[in-house]
């Protein structure tokens, strides 16, 4: 589990992470243990092809 190697945080802050479709599953459950704690940090969650988020990254477009 990554929850708890992650460090308190003080302020809100605000993540997008980029997942493939076969993680899915995964990034739902990691992220309902993560709200569960409470940090205050928020995470937005971008699912989509590993080609088009390589894409986007290298031209540093925003992830949508």
């Amino acid at each position: 589990m990554l929850v708890p190697l992650i460090p308190k945080i003080q302020e809100r802050r605000t993540s997008i992470l980029a997942i493939a479709p076969n993680f899915t599953e995964a990034a739902k459950e990691i992220a309902a243990s993560f709200f569960k704690q409470k940090t205050g940090h928020e995470v937005l969650s971008s699912f989509g092809a590993s080609r088009r988020f390589h894409s986007q990254i290298t031209q540093a477009a925003p992830l949508q």
